[in-house]
């Protein structure tokens, strides 16, 4: 083969990329995919556009293999294929930033102004740090569980007025959301500086200060099963019948992580700790287990508890650590055979998702001084 028969053949798969970019609505859910994975309606909800077209978008990406799918219980989710993806979309617009004044000109007339003395350079974050401020995003929660700047705490913009009692007022506020052409952050440094607070803005956002390499932290959440009774269970029906009952239960459990995309991180025998990227995933797979356990036919029932609980797991050698991880486990112990507690934290990254909350107050976990809130997930049917 020659050199011209190469490029004669290899350069329309490079087009390949171009034409699936060479799209304004596709280049924004590039931006949005960035941020968090996403399903259609979740993506139809964010752009405004029928999710008919979003799905013929979505296929074209697919089809040049710049995002993945995955199905998670019911519903399909994308995301970027991998990093580089967001990385030609972050050049691409600089491209277009450098080269064409229309860009320009419709940033100075449209954006507020960043060049005031209240923005920080993403150089400039850790100094700041170090001096006592607070790094606040203000995305979607369930863009700050897919990921999020070290340290930083999320209030969504839309929740901030109403909680600004949460944030330090003796300490500098950092804001930031998806990236430079974001306004959340804008928005929200607007609202603090009214209410008295010292606040910047980061330059950029997320989509920047990730493409970088920076350093940044996921959120997990963390579920923790047992089975209720399990010695008395043995006693009653001797090892062998006892260990068959407990295969029935791995067997599920095992077979809902997979449906739901979790993680299985050990077994305990009567009980199960598992680890989830998604906290809405996390819950949905709590209900399908209870669900599953319900309607076994079976002489012998299997009454499982659940308890989950979401943050930043200290991971090593494939095992996790930490506050985190104990909090889920004191919270699975609390609920009843048949139940799901969750934490504060998951009740409130699942607002908006359709589940069912019941306040069950609050309850000083094992090893820890500050008391608890949990909340019960109604999954039954007919649940009020």
């Amino acid at each position: 083969m020659d050199h011209r028969e190469l490029k004669n053949r290899i350069y329309p798969h490079f087009a390949r990329i171009a034409q699936a970019l060479a799209s304004e609505s596709r280049l924004e859910l590039v931006d949005l995919l960035s941020q968090a994975p996403r399903d259609i309606e979740s993506l139809a909800g964010e752009t405004g556009m029928p999710a008919e077209i979003v799905s013929l978008d979505i296929q074209m990406l697919l089809a040049a293999n710049l995002v993945s799918s995955e199905q998670r219980g019911n519903i399909i989710v994308y995301e970027l294929a991998e990093r580089s993806v967001a990385s030609v979309w972050l050049a691409l617009r600089g491209l277009a930033e450098a080269r064409l004044p229309e860009v320009r000109q419709l940033s100075a007339k449209i954006l507020p102004s960043r060049d005031n003395g209240q923005t920080v350079p993403r150089d400039r974050v850790s100094d700041i740090l170090s001096e006592g401020a607070q790094l606040l995003d203000v995305r979607p929660a369930d863009e700050f569980a897919a990921g999020h700047l070290t340290d930083a705490v999320n209030i969504p913009i839309e929740e901030l007025p109403g909680r600004l009692s949460e944030l330090p007022s003796n300490r500098r506020i950092i804001t930031y959301c998806r990236g430079e052409y974001c306004m959340f952050s804008d928005e929200a440094a607007e609202v603090l500086r009214t209410n008295g607070f010292d606040v910047v803005r980061l330059q950029g956002g997320w989509l920047e200060w990730q493409a970088e390499g920076r350093p940044t932290k996921t959120l997990r959440t963390i579920l923790f099963t047992d089975l209720v009774d399990h010695a008395a269970m043995m006693s009653r029906l001797g090892d062998e019948r006892g260990r068959d009952v407990l295969r029935e239960n791995e067997r599920v459990t095992r077979e809902m992580l997979r449906a739901h995309s979790g993680t299985e991180v050990k077994t305990m025998g009567d009980g199960f700790m598992a680890s989830f990227g998604s906290v809405s995933g996390a819950v949905e797979c709590a209900v399908a287990l209870q669900k599953a356990f319900a309607a076994r036919d079976a002489d012998e029932r299997l009454d499982v508890r659940v308890g989950l609980n979401a943050g930043e797991p200290i991971e090593e050698t494939g095992d996790l650590f930490g506050a985190t991880v104990i909090l889920a486990s004191r919270i699975a112990a609390k609920a009843q055979g048949g139940e799901i507690l969750v934490a504060d934290t998951v009740r409130g990254l699942c607002s908006g998702k359709g589940f069912l909350f019941c306040d069950r107050g609050d309850f000083v976990p094992k090893g820890f001084d500050e008391p608890l809130r949990v909340y019960e997930v109604k999954w039954r049917d007919g649940s009020s």
